[in-house]
């Protein structure tokens, strides 16, 4: 998994870079399908920083996890839930999409179908 960290209107320091890869690569056990990770560091004002967590999922598709704090450190640990919280809803709706396909199938193709996922 690939992970991409970036400041704007701030540098990120090496001990900042290693708490976000900290925190950040936890995410990848909630979902498989994960490709990469982008966390954008936003220094709003001098009391308000925001962090941006982009996760790449299956098909193109980009979730992203926003929040606010007066610490970076307090907005990295909201925006981490948010994300994790995004993963395991789009883990879900994909199940059930999958869960409702075989249900509609007759009897013979699903089991067709179940064979050629555990291969």
């Amino acid at each position: 998994m690939n992970v991409q960290i970036e400041g704007r209107h701030l540098r990120v320091s090496s001990s900042t870079r290693e708490h976000v890869l900290s925190k950040v690569e936890p995410l990848s056990r909630y979902f498989d399908g994960l490709h990469d990770i982008r966390v954008v560091l936003i220094k709003e004002d001098e009391q308000l920083k925001k962090v941006e967590i982009i996760c790449g999922v299956i098909r193109g598709q980009q979730l992203v996890a926003t929040a606010s704090h007066a610490n970076l450190s307090g907005a990295l640990d909201e925006a981490t839930r948010k994300a994790r919280e995004l993963l395991k809803k789009f883990k879900n709706r994909l199940r059930e999409k999958t869960r409702e396909r075989r249900r509609e199938m007759p009897e013979t193709e699903a089991v067709e179908a179940a064979e050629e996922e555990e291969d």
